[in-house]
């Protein structure tokens, strides 16, 4: 099986655990130091595989799969421990240990729709005290209640904010209805569609070319990756890029209109941004992850949206063709109204 430095972490987490509450549960001399020692490691390894991951460039599915269920092994496994030595209530365990799988089950069901639930702030502070509530339980400080309580709030708190945040995952419409619509809007009103993108790298004309009769009304795209294509098959200043970058919107009003001009369409899309998760370049290096601008133009105006999505890089991508589409549907049909 593939193995690199991140998973070996992963893996040490899992082996540390069974570790841990047995020096735990031991009455061996100087077992409690040892048992603080071993979980500290353990629960360090849980924010270091991510990174390592990250800037050797080694994530893998399995990987991403492992290090959640070896975080859950080590949590569950030092909760139970201390409800098995008497010091942690069973009912704020059952609390916590609820939480931590009913947010894994939305991460499973997001995954489903290619959406990448990332760590919120209260979530990372929430495992923070959950460590520090676990050793000051273990070596009995007199005020380990207060970390108890206050890492109960923070597990409610966290849970909540998640389940709000990401409650559109269950209400939402998937992207085929939006293509659906789409596809009938352009069709009854005989309108042509032609997309210029960069982050996505043609995964929106992927999606408007999969039903069948779209050749009624998508002509084509440009996927214009580089800045090089930008500047030479788009025409697009240079010194417009090295000033504004190219995700912004005054690159995203140029993209659209030139490829509608290109492709003699009725309606040119544009898509340009940083879907991570390095950053960008020059006047871009300084712009958050997840921010996409998306450009409409018709046959009537031209309409930029600036948006910051969230999640990972499959996420930002597919987020910004819904978005697109979208905005192309609700610009259309206000000028076939007016």
């Amino acid at each position: 099986m593939y193995f690199n430095l991140a998973l070996a972490l992963t893996y040490s987490r899992i082996v540390l655990t069974p570790l841990f509450m047995f020096l735990v549960l031991s009455d061996i001399p100087n077992a409690s130091f040892w048992a603080i020692i071993v979980f500290v490691i353990a629960s360090g390894t849980d924010f270091l595989d991510g990174y390592v991951a990250r800037i050797t460039n080694s994530t893998t599915i399995f990987g991403a799969i492992m290090d959640p269920v070896a975080d859950k092994f080590l949590v569950t496994s030092a909760l139970v421990v201390l409800v098995e030595k008497g010091l942690l209530s069973s009912w704020i365990v059952t609390v916590i240990i609820f939480r931590e799988f009913f947010i894994s089950g939305l991460r499973i069901f997001a995954s489903q729709k290619n959406i990448n639930i990332s760590a919120h702030f209260a979530g990372k502070v929430k495992t923070v005290f959950q460590m520090i509530m676990v050793i000051s339980l273990i070596v009995k400080w007199e005020y380990a209640w207060v970390l108890v309580y206050t890492t109960l709030f923070l597990t409610v708190y966290s849970g909540i904010e998640y389940t709000i945040k990401y409650m559109y995952l269950i209400k939402k419409k998937p992207i085929e209805e939006r293509l659906e619509r789409a596809h009938r809007l352009f069709t009854t009103h005989h309108i042509t569609v032609s997309v210029c993108e960069s982050c996505t790298g043609g995964l929106l004309g992927a999606y408007l070319s999969q039903r069948p009769g779209s050749s009624l009304f998508f002509k084509g795209g440009i996927i214009s990756y580089m800045t090089e294509v930008k500047e030479r098959i788009l025409n697009i200043d240079n010194n417009i890029i090295k000033k504004k970058g190219v995700v912004s919107k005054e690159v995203a009003k140029l993209m659209c209109n030139r490829v509608k001009e290109m492709f003699a369409s009725d309606v040119g899309i544009s898509i340009t941004g940083l879907a991570g998760p390095t950053k960008g370049n020059g006047a871009d290096e300084e712009k958050p992850i997840g921010l996409v601008y998306i450009g409409v133009a018709t046959q009537k105006d031209t309409y930029i949206e600036e948006f910051h999505f969230s999640g990972g890089r499959n996420s930002i991508r597919l987020r910004a063709c819904e978005k697109a589409l979208e905005l192309t549907e609700k610009f259309v049909l206000q000028e076939i109204k007016n």
